[in-house]
């Protein structure tokens, strides 16, 4: 019998019988076969996983290729970049102590932070004296005025 001799991932030759080895087969692709529809990325996984576990696919290979369909799972819709562009303007204003400045921005604030974030971002703008929405003023009290007393 003679060894596979395939280069592992240490950069050494395999060490398995070439004709019974799990890391380096002839049918060693992990994608299903190009007729077949295409899977949604848990099937894919499902699949690699599959291949691996009978021997027809690297397992390591199997287990990037999972790792990558998690990963890509996690991530949301393409970006916006306009939509982008005006999240890193609010917080360069924020980051400045500045309150937003248009419906457009207070709705992005409501969108990203917290009721008690947005208190204060009212409170900025009534030291500025720029407009806030009114249904927000409830989470920043008016001062109260001590001479009143």
């Amino acid at each position: 019998m003679t060894a596979c001799n395939a280069p592992s991932v240490s950069g050494r030759p395999c060490h398995y019988p070439a004709d019974r080895c799990p890391l380096h087969t002839q049918s060693s692709s992990l994608l299903p076969p190009p007729s077949s529809q295409p899977h949604p990325l848990r099937s894919l996984g499902q699949s690699a996983l599959d291949r691996a576990l009978d021997g027809d696919a690297c397992p390591l290979a199997a287990a990037r290729l999972i790792r990558a369909a998690r990963d890509l799972q996690r991530i949301e819709d393409p970006i916006d970049h306009e939509r982008a562009l005006k999240i890193v303007e609010l917080h360069g204003r924020l980051m400045y102590g500045q309150p937003p400045h248009n419906d457009e921005a207070w709705e992005l604030a409501r969108e990203t932070f917290s009721d008690e974030a947005l208190g204060e971002f009212v409170r900025w703008a009534r030291n500025f004296n720029e407009p806030y929405p009114e249904d927000l003023a409830h989470l920043a009290p008016a001062p109260r005025n001590w001479h009143d007393d």
